[in-house]
């Protein structure tokens, strides 16, 4: 109602439990917000600026404006969340079509005869017509090749593509080949439906999901904009159509009447909803994305390396790897490692919008790791279904020529291997095959060790927990069924650490190590009780 939504869900932040919990059929207003305050505080602004310095000076300052937006956008370019939904951020924008329009309605333009396109010569309605072309297939190819977590969108992606924008809209106020692609009838029409197709395609397509339909994409598709147009299309004739000519709503009071009562309806329905909410069983339910400092804490002290241990072990992965490196830390400081760093966070992977190059890069630098050990994945199944193995197999071999910079080998583990996702099934076996790759690209510095059947029950199958022949109950993962609760995440390490020792990478342990103080750690109560002992 107040049109803050993006600024709401910015500083609400973008948790790791919040990409697991169902999206909010209202989250695509953050985009209307950022309109809406546009609408309200650019005009005075306007007022202001033609009375002191006129055309001039709005052109001045709209064009040092957009200068400004995209630096700020640019500085950001590491918060990704920040540069998406902040106002600064995008609404350069909107201010290049203002230059467009300024540049339009120049006095010397304004001689022009209302309601006709400009005619210009020959090359420049060609040049035109090219660089219309031209934007129309950058905007296409974003369309197919970039998704919402594409790192090029924060880093400047956004103000190129409101270029193009730009680009078109000026080669649609010539005659020409692009002005004669966007008068087709059906364009035409979808243009006038345009505001109710963002307004209600969301909710549709969270409600018609994969998952309670059971149908494939292309047909899922089609049946999600048929439903949306059916309800864009009623909208426009029966809501909107009527307001703007006065049939409905004719006076303050109706319309008071009508806002009071939709406000009050909303009301109750979100109290209703919200009164007794489930407790989330998500693991790391409110830790920011890419939060490695809240689990990165140490349980053991640095040491001289014994005979034959690595001087030093880096740990990287998603939340699979919070559980786990705590476990691989007490083995391997039980088989002599000097010195081991935990950099392993919620929501981690090579396709989300984080700067792991620069991190990484530092890390490697500062660890100078003799063995990098690595479990992530299922974060990154989004991007290869939009781009290809071909793209991720390049991002993967990008990350070990990190890794490996001064000598390291990399134990790149599976996917934490089975267990349910709490927002369904992930093809683990994808990543998978794609990590199995790399011991073929990067011989003798990346392994890929089979690991993962300790986790499994005495029947093969995968659970939480199982009864031993004792009677007792070993509890293996946390209540979602995917993340590790400290015996899982044992077995896991022992596993781990018996595979550097079978490729020479490291001795065994010399010590009891498995009911360490590392089974206190704090990621093994999150949510709290998870991993109760």
């Amino acid at each position: 109602l107040g049109y803050a939504a993006n600024w709401r869900f910015y500083f609400g932040g973008t948790s790791y439990g919040s990409l697991f919990a169902a999206p909010s059929p209202l989250q695509h207003f953050w985009s209307l917000a950022i309109e809406e305050q546009f609408y309200v505080f650019f005009p005075p602004i306007v007022i202001v600026l033609m009375r002191l310095g006129g055309r001039r000076l709005l052109s001045i300052a709209v064009a040092a404006a957009t200068a400004a937006s995209i630096s700020i956008s640019m500085l950001l370019r590491a918060n990704a969340d920040r540069v998406y939904y902040g106002t600064d951020t995008r609404v350069a924008e909107l201010l290049l079509g203002v230059l467009l329009a300024l540049w339009w309605s120049a006095p010397a333009r304004r001689a022009s005869k209302p309601g006709e396109l400009n005619s210009d010569s020959t090359s420049q309605s060609t040049g035109l017509d090219l660089a219309g072309f031209a934007a129309l297939i950058v905007m296409f190819g974003a369309w197919w090749q970039l998704s919402e977590t594409s790192p090029l969108l924060p880093r400047g992606g956004f103000p190129v593509y409101a270029l193009c924008t730009t680009v078109i809209i000026l080669s649609g106020t010539r005659r020409g080949l692009v002005t004669k692609l966007l008068s087709l009838r059906m364009l035409r029409w979808a243009g006038l439906l345009s505001y109710g197709l963002y307004l209600y395609h969301w909710p549709v397509f969270l409600v018609l999901s994969e998952s309670r339909i059971g149908w494939q994409p292309w047909p899922l598709f089609g049946l999600r904009m048929l439903v949306t147009i059916a309800i864009a299309s009623a909208s426009y004739l029966l809501l909107e159509m009527p307001v703007r000519r006065g049939r409905l709503l004719r006076t303050g009071r109706s319309a008071l009447t009508a806002g009071i009562a939709a406000a009050l309806i909303v009301a109750m329905v979100a109290v209703a909803i919200t009164l007794h909410p489930p407790t989330s069983v998500a693991a790391f339910a409110d830790v920011s994305i890419g939060d490695t400092a809240t689990y990165g804490q140490k349980h053991v002290e640095d040491q001289v390396p014994a005979p034959g241990a690595p001087g030093a072990v880096l740990i990287i992965g998603d939340s699979g790897m919070v559980d786990e490196q705590t476990a691989l830390e007490a083995a391997f400081h039980a088989a002599g490692t000097g010195h081991i760093r935990l950099a392993a966070g919620p929501g981690i992977g090579l396709s989300q919008p984080l700067d792991w190059r620069g991190e990484w890069t530092n890390l490697v630098e500062q660890v100078r790791p003799d063995i990098v050990i690595v479990m992530m994945g299922g974060w990154d199944m989004k991007f290869v279904n939009a781009n290809g193995q071909k793209a991720y197999e390049e991002l993967l071999a990008e990350a070990v020529r990190i890794f490996t910079k001064h000598g390291a080998r990399v134990l790149w583990l599976p996917m934490l291997p089975g267990g349910k996702l709490t927002a369904g099934s992930v093809n683990d076996a994808a990543i998978n095959s794609m990590i199995a790759t790399l011991p073929t690209s990067f011989p003798g510095m990346v392994f890929h060790p089979q690991v993962g059947s300790s986790l499994l029950r005495p029947d093969g199958t995968n659970g939480i927990s199982y009864t031993d022949d004792a009677g007792h109950t070993v509890l293996l993962r946390k209540p979602d069924g995917w993340h590790l609760c400290q015996e899982g995440a044992a077995r896991l390490a022992q596993e781990v650490l018996d595979a550097a020792v079978a490729l020479d990478l490291s001795p065994p342990a010399a010590q009891p190590w498995r009911n360490g103080p590392w089974v206190d750690a704090a990621n093994f109560d999150d949510p709290t009780g998870a991993c109760p002992r």
